[in-house]
């Protein structure tokens, strides 16, 4: 959980002193108002929710391009423990190699998706597609020139940096 302190501070101004009069004024100046702290209010994140711990890679499917090699396979050496390992080779030329798992869920109205990543590839583009239950609707976040890194690296895309790809949907929100 996070904690946040809510504070409004009020700027004093120094006020000119007018010497003092036996006469109450007529129209006496408003009090100075004094600076006040908001007691500190606990904001609860969003619960994390594991869209797959890969204690099997069975669900998940590959999709080569032509002339390309790709498959999946389980690896007990994640970075939280279980992970999955793509192998894949384009032989020399462009193509595309897709990995896809069905999921079934309902997004909140702010989200983003986070997977550590490492590999031994050269540099290439890593998309990361979401498409719709009718299969025709894609949103993504492209990421050309993608470096892969030696190390686990964790990759986080937030609502903000998926958009609408393409289909035939008149609602660009991605639900």
């Amino acid at each position: 959980s996070i904690l946040l302190l809510t504070t409004t501070i009020l700027a004093l101004q120094a006020q000119s002193q007018t010497p003092t009069t036996t006469t109450p004024p007529s129209n006496p100046p408003a009090p100075t108002p004094v600076p006040a702290v908001v007691p500190v209010t606990q904001v609860t994140a969003p619960p994390t929710i594991v869209l797959d711990s890969f204690d099997s890679v069975s669900q998940w499917t590959t999709t080569p391009g032509d002339g390309v090699e790709i498959s999946v396979h389980p690896d007990s050496n994640g970075a939280h423990g279980k992970a999955m390992r793509i192998d894949f080779d384009f032989h020399g030329h462009g193509g595309y190699a897709v990995v896809h798992r069905p999921l079934t869920l309902s997004l909140p109205p702010n989200y983003e998706f986070s997977f550590a990543i490492k590999g031994d590839a050269p540099t290439n583009t890593l998309e990361f597609k979401l498409i719709d239950s009718t299969g025709g609707n894609v949103w993504w976040s492209n990421n050309p020139n993608f470096q892969f890194p030696k190390a686990w690296k964790t990759i986080t895309r937030k609502k903000r940096q998926i958009s609408f790809a393409w289909g035939p949907t008149n609602d660009k929100d991605l639900k």
